[in-house]
């Protein structure tokens, strides 16, 4: 063989060889993961916390994990839960690198003790986020659903077309929106588009009585475009469910913040009673959605904590079981038809409708 020819075949096999183990590399750097071994207690909402320092992004490790975890809401000790490493904050993979494990709650589980009243245990039973009665998020608050009128919020706007050209044709009410898509939308007519005002997409739910209906936020629009002719475009900025074409529009910025006030324990005869469940689940549990009837004195506030009571039982020889507190929510959101709470923690799996709700700490 010429000499040349030699050297030139091995320099081309050595670089071939190197883009294969350059190629390798970056494959395995796109892949590379963590694994984090569930503990009694951990919830995705408490990995996502610690691994990602935000609990609302739990269904990336749950959509990354679905050959091990069936049921978000239910994950078993010793499972192995894989985390994307990119997406890792850098001193949770310096603390691994290092042998350490970043905190969750340890020692409970998904029933957890709760805030009671003043002259019990106080304490939200370590869910992350709830260490103090006070820490309503504001992500709780604009994707809460709500009750209003049957057929809807009045004077609303709503998503008239997709942006994105789609190449394969379907029909409009085959049309979904993903997060970051735009949509070309009509505003409700007491409302003058401003670049960056937030709207709240929403779909009506189940009517309640005969004259509320729920109200199910499923997503939040940006404009971020007004054309000649009045056209407003607007981009999809947060997602909580499904969201199609003809879905009204609300504007943001009636929702009400939460409070900074610190709730105070009180003692109170009254109740209230759940009156709806968010997707009427087998077994509700931490972060799940309920409304209770609007029928309280003094008025309910976003921020109050109510103890949820379960007294339907009977024993075998029919006598009642006594009524025990078996969990508790805490209202993020209220209209005049009802008020929405959620689960921040329950020691039975009975939460269902018709529970009575005491009110056990409220916004003064």
């Amino acid at each position: 063989m010429n000499r040349k020819l030699f050297f030139w075949i091995s320099g081309l096999a050595l670089c071939l060889a190197g883009s294969r183990a350059s190629a390798q590399q970056t494959v395995a750097a796109d892949s590379a993961e963590i694994v984090h071994v569930v503990k009694t207690g951990d919830t995705l909402w408490d990995i996502a916390n610690a691994y990602l320092q935000d609990p609302f992004r739990w269904p990336e490790i749950f959509q990354r994990n679905t050959d091990v975890v069936e049921n978000p809401h239910w994950i078993y000790p010793g499972e192995h839960i894989r985390i994307r490493a990119s997406a890792v904050r850098a001193d949770v993979l310096a603390a691994r690198a290092q042998g350490m494990e970043p905190t969750t709650p340890s020692d409970v589980t998904v029933f957890r003790g709760g805030i009671v009243a003043a002259d019990r245990r106080v304490a939200f039973g370590g869910v992350v986020g709830r260490e103090t009665p006070t820490a309503v998020r504001w992500g709780e608050i604009e994707s809460a659903p709500y009750i209003d009128t049957v057929g809807g919020p009045r004077r609303t706007g709503r998503i008239n077309s997709r942006m994105e050209r789609i190449a394969v044709r379907a029909s409009q009410s085959d049309v979904r929106f993903q997060l970051y898509d735009h949509a070309y939308v009509t505003l409700p007519s007491n409302r003058t588009p401003q670049l960056g005002d937030r709207y709240l997409s929403y779909t009506l739910g189940a009517e309640i009585g005969e004259t509320g209906q729920v109200v199910v936020p499923t997503g939040v629009f940006v404009i971020d475009s007004i054309r000649s002719g009045g056209l407003v475009r607007a981009r999809l900025d947060r997602q909580f469910g499904a969201i199609d074409l003809e879905q009204g529009l609300l504007p943001l910025d009636l929702v009400p913040r939460p409070s900074s006030v610190e709730t105070v324990p009180v003692a109170s005869s009254a109740t209230n009673k759940v009156v709806w469940v968010q997707n009427d689940p087998v077994l509700p549990s931490l972060q799940h959605y309920l409304m209770l009837d609007p029928g309280a004195s003094p008025p309910i506030s976003v921020g109050d904590v109510f103890a949820l009571v379960d007294g339907d039982e009977k024993l075998r020889n029919d006598q009642p079981v006594p009524a025990e507190e078996i969990g508790y929510v805490q209202i993020v959101r209220v209209s005049r038809y009802g008020a929405t709470g959620i689960i921040v923690s329950h020691s039975e799996p009975v939460i269902r409708v018709g529970n009575l709700a005491r009110r056990i700490a409220r916004i003064p």
